[in-house]
């Protein structure tokens, strides 16, 4: 095998600028001294090296490029078998409660590739099981967009103008007609989450209303807020929309004043030198929090 020298790879060609002054210098058209010589050369072939690398690094990563790979016959007889293995377990376990299924397929960030790679998946799953066999559109509707597509699909940036604006058209119709056909799927589970889960598409949770009372927040009062002036704060709260201040002299909390605002407030017009008391609660759109234990605090006076 031939041996190659590393430094002899990255020098520059002959005609490139740094050819020219590498090939000056090597030659020594200039009468340079031996020692100079090697110094110089040593020093343009280290500030090469340094360029090759961080050329390399600066240099990005170059994108898979997606193509749709059509499902051998193979392919589609072992999903058919996962799809029916997974169908003949759940009918032996008993029946799930009824579940709110909400779509999370996320169809509208797959290119037109993945998107027929992603749908011709999901096809042969929703044939295999006869629960979803009235499902609308059909499976065969959708495999027609779907052969229209790909070729063009495949195409990549590569496709003409001409067939850009076709291109376009059938993705957005396979991507409507599969999610309707989808949402049919969802019917006919009937709430069954455990079978609609056999077709491989994300689903997500129903988000439920939070009907706890709020815990008691972390006041803390500062009296360096100016005359007669007291700041009243705390944390903020979970599922919180706004926090109130009762606040008065004496043990009778009827008789306190109510101020309703932000997890932080300013309480004004106090009376100097007076002892009051101060407690704090968050609030939801509809109910109180529970209240934090009274503090009492002498109110400044500047």
């Amino acid at each position: 095998m031939k041996k190659t020298n590393a430094k002899s790879e990255l020098l520059p060609e002959t005609g490139s600028t740094n050819g020219k002054w590498y090939s000056r210098i090597a030659s020594n058209e200039n009468g340079l001294t031996e020692a100079v010589k090697k110094q110089l050369l040593s020093f343009f072939i280290g500030n090469l090296i340094l360029f090759s690398m961080l050329k390399g690094e600066n240099e990005k990563p170059k994108k898979e490029v997606v193509k749709v790979k059509k499902l051998t016959k193979q392919q589609q007889a072992a999903i058919k078998s996962e799809t029916k293995t997974g169908l003949r377990e759940m009918l032996t376990l008993p029946l799930p409660p009824f579940t709110n299924i909400i779509l999370a397929a996320g169809l509208i960030k797959l290119n037109p590739a993945a998107l027929c790679n992603y749908v011709s998946d999901r096809l042969v799953r929703i044939a295999a099981i006869p629960a979803f066999a009235s499902c609308s559109p059909t499976v065969l509707f959708l495999q027609g967009i779907l052969d229209e597509l790909t070729p063009l699909a495949n195409m990549g940036r590569n496709i003409p103008h001409t067939d850009r604006v076709t291109l376009e058209t059938l993705t957005k119709q396979l991507r409507e007609n599969f999610t309707t056909c989808l949402l049919s799927c969802v019917v006919l589970a009937n709430g069954n989450l455990r079978l609609f889960s056999l077709l491989n598409v994300k689903t997500k949770a129903k988000g439920t209303r939070n009907n706890r009372r709020l815990a008691a927040p972390v006041m803390k009062l500062n009296t360096k807020k100016g005359e007669n002036t007291v700041g009243v704060s705390c944390k903020p709260v979970r599922y919180a929309t706004s926090y109130s201040i009762a606040y008065g002299v004496g043990e009778d909390v009827t008789k306190y004043q109510l101020k309703t605002g932000s997890s932080n407030q300013l309480v004004t017009d106090l009376v100097g030198g007076e002892l009051v008391n101060f407690i704090m609660w968050a609030n939801t759109g509809k109910q109180a929090g529970f209240p934090c234990a009274a503090q009492p605090i002498r109110v400044p006076f500047n």
